[in-house]
């Protein structure tokens, strides 16, 4: 109602009466994709007496840090969690983490979550609700005779759909408690609208594919969440009196729903001058590394640059103008030439900050083996994937990082640079894993140390250990979410980015792992160890029929990468009819359960290209790269044929390319080839390849691309294909082709 500069007071939050009365608003969920959740919940803040640790006197169902709770845990209305794929309205009386909730999408390996609609009625081209345009919500608080909140009613539309989404919570019970008369009190007096949004790897409760498979998400990407979403048009009415004010006077509702349109439109004009401005800045930034790059008149052998002078015979406190590399791609990968064909031998993900001295359009890493590098320029665009920035390392005697000005150091490698910037020739740093030292990188009694330990946060010199810190800011994982009132910063497990460098073109790629193949888990193992094969791509899913889920290996930010479980892969045993050179294929009812998957996960549309491998085929990414982009630029709907055999040119299941468009178009209309299509007799590559035929798809001919013993055979060593097919059943003879292919 009220806001006293300075602090922050319980009496100020408003306390919207709403028992008998209908909350409104629209909402674009059109960019929060899988692993994004835009929120909001009606909270009782006003009356809430635990200020929390954060001291704003926000609440949650349950303490646990991860809901961005700081301790304080109350009964809340859940009016919206939501992405683009999934829809929870949901009440929590104060301890209830499940609750009682409506609406599609959650589960894991061992449970299902709603399934009150599906993805034909709310996501992304959907019949009642489509998720790429904005919506309207109204949540109504509907009233029983005697003056008691009597259900729960969530209503979704959309401007030019026949059809609405609507549900209702009329039954809830916690710990022998009625859930709907505890609500009802705290509907009478007062709630607080509280609007966040936020991203996390870990939202199957949210999104998550489920037991039955029918969820909507096969993995949560946050890193590609949108910087902001968007509320708007807020109003609060009579419910079945839309077009009328709620009652009282004195109870201020429409001026209510009239300051959060208003308080909503600009938190949306500061994020998007937040993004532009972002945008801006990297732009100069690449200008920069742009110039930086060219030749300097009279510099000779010295124009590589990097981290300063250190023939002084001094030992500087502070070191100016020291060279690091900050990943600005997704990922990027480390090679043991400077070269897109050398040998890779890690992954690096965003964020990172790299030390190394620059060698043309790559850096040579300083304290580990291979080079990365910092762009790419093709024919048609140029890629961008680490930005340099020049920082200043200085050693403080007391204080922390932050009372200085400065940022406390993070990351082993930086570390070691600023050691020898600040005249510590002792490269070796030691980890320090107890408590009571400063943040980050220190020194004590001459040698250099990093802290591990969370505990050390935010602290300074203390016991004779001095700070070092650096003039920019290193990543951190925290995401900013916006409540009606305050601005909150949540510590998240993964970091929700604002903008990503992808490599030109850029690829989905996915694989099917069947659990009868004794060879073929081993296979995908070996090639994630060795960072190639779909692992090459800028991102990529491994489905398999194998029960449980399936550890693949761990991916570059350190998490476990898992299989997506499916029902038992179907074989056709032949010769097949309509391939009649292929002994056993992939049915068509399992390649429309995998590729429904893949349209789920959604993630292919923020790619150039999506393409689908076999998994114990050889598959050379940046071989196909150069063939593919000059389909790019001019982007269109099309499929790559890789087999004219007898003059039959066909695509084999082996290396399945289509393009955005292509995939687009199949994802919308796939179900016209279903309904159309004497499909089950078919294998799966031929039945794509009609489908997308029906579909006004056309065919890009490349039959030189790949190796395929069932129709045209070429030896591992050929340099100009991109894959390799000699039913390989076993990890060796596959190691032993890819070997073959990558030192030719």
């Amino acid at each position: 109602d009220k806001c006293t500069e300075g602090e922050v007071r319980r009496e100020d939050y408003s306390a919207l009466k709403l028992l008998g009365k209908s909350f409104s608003y629209r909402v674009d969920l059109s960019a929060a994709g899988c692993g994004c959740n835009a929120q909001v919940h009606l909270v009782p803040m006003r009356f809430n007496e635990d200020a929390s640790k954060c001291n704003d006197f926000f609440c949650t169902p349950t303490s646990d840090a991860a809901t961005g709770s700081c301790g304080a845990t109350c009964t809340t209305f859940g009016l919206q969690d939501a992405n683009q794929y999934s829809w929870a309205t949901s009440l929590h009386l104060g301890g209830d983490a499940i609750g009682a909730s409506v609406g599609y999408g959650g589960g894991s390996d061992d449970h299902t979550g709603r399934r009150q609609w599906s993805d034909m009625d709310y996501g992304p081209q959907a019949k009642c609700i489509d998720t790429s345009w904005p919506f309207k919500v109204s949540v109504s608080f509907l009233q029983s005779s005697i003056g008691l909140l009597d259900a729960i009613e969530v209503v979704l539309s959309q401007e030019g759909h026949t059809c609405t989404l609507k549900e209702r919570i009329d039954e809830y019970t916690f710990q022998d408690k009625n859930g709907i008369i505890e609500l009802s009190k705290i509907l009478e007096r007062g709630v607080t609208p509280v609007i966040s949004y936020w991203g996390a790897s870990e939202l199957t409760w949210l999104d998550g594919i489920g037991a039955d498979g029918k969820g909507p998400c096969v993995k949560d990407v946050p890193k590609m969440c949108s910087a902001s979403v968007r509320f708007y048009d807020f109003s609060i009415f009579r419910t079945n009196f839309p077009d009328e004010p709620a009652v009282d006077r004195g109870d201020s509702a429409t001026r209510d729903g009239s300051l959060l349109s208003l308080a909503m439109g600009y938190v949306h004009e500061v994020s998007q001058k937040s993004a532009t401005k972002e945008r801006e800045q990297r732009l100069a930034n690449l200008t920069s590394m742009q110039a930086a790059s060219l030749p300097q008149a009279g510099c000779g052998k010295h124009c590589a640059g990097g981290g300063g002078d250190f023939s002084s015979d001094t030992y500087p406190e502070l070191r100016e103008a020291n060279e690091e590399w900050e990943i600005v791609a997704v990922q990027v990968q480390v090679r043991k030439t400077p070269s897109f064909k050398g040998i890779v031998l890690g992954m690096k993900t965003q964020g990172v900050v790299l030390i190394g001295q620059r060698s043309g359009d790559w850096i040579k890493l300083s304290y580990e083996e291979g080079y990365v590098a910092i762009l790419q320029t093709e024919d048609y665009a140029t890629s961008f994937f680490l930005e340099r920035r020049i920082v200043n390392y200085e050693k403080i005697a007391s204080g922390s990082c932050v009372d200085h000005g400065l940022f406390p150091i993070d990351g082993r490698e930086t570390c070691k640079a600023a050691a020898v910037a600040l005249g510590y020739f002792d490269k070796t740093v030691k980890l320090y894993k107890g408590t009571d030292r400063p943040e980050g990188c220190y020194i004590k009694n001459g040698s250099m140390w990093y802290s591990v330990r969370q505990e050390n946060r935010g602290q300074g010199a203390i016991n004779g250990a001095e700070p070092v810190c650096g003039s920019k800011a290193y990543p951190t994982t925290t995401t900013t979410t916006t409540t009606g009132t305050t601005t909150r910063t949540t510590e998240l497990p993964t970091t929700t980015t604002t903008s990503t460098t992808w490599g030109y073109p850029s690829f989905f790629c996915f694989t099917t792992v069947r659990s009868a193949s004794a060879a073929e888990l081993g296979i995908v193992r070996r090639q994630q160890m060795r960072q190639t094969g779909i692992f090459a791509c800028e991102e990529y899913a491994v489905y398999s029929d194998h029960q449980p889920w399936q550890k693949v290996g761990i991916g570059p930010d350190g998490a476990d990468i898992m299989t997506a479980i499916i029902p038992p892969v179907h074989q056709l045993s032949g010769p097949s009819g309509d391939m009649p050179q292929v002994n056993t294929c992939t049915s068509a009812s399992t390649s429309l359960t995998v590729w429904d998957l893949v349209k789920r996960d959604g993630r292919y549309r923020h790619h150039h290209w999506t393409i689908k491998v076999d998994p114990n085929v050889v598959f050379l990414p940046d071989r196909i790269k150069p063939i593919l982009k000059k389909h790019t630029t001019h982007p269109k709907s099309l499929y790559v044929t890789n087999c004219n055999k007898n003059g039959d040119a066909q695509m084999l299941q082996s290396l399945e390319v289509l393009s955005r468009k292509a995939m687009e178009s199949y994802a919308v209309h796939y179900w016209k080839c279903k309904t159309s299509m004497r499909w089950q007799s078919l294998c799966e590559a031929r039945f794509m390849a009609k489908c997308l035929d029906q579909l006004g798809v056309e065919r890009l001919d490349d039959w030189h691309m790949l190796g395929d013993s069932s129709c045209t055979h070429a030896a591992c060593s050929d340099g100009s294909r991109v894959a390799f097919q000699h039913d390989f059943r076993d990890i060796e003879t596959w190691n032993t082709c890819f070997e073959e292919a990558i030192s030719r």
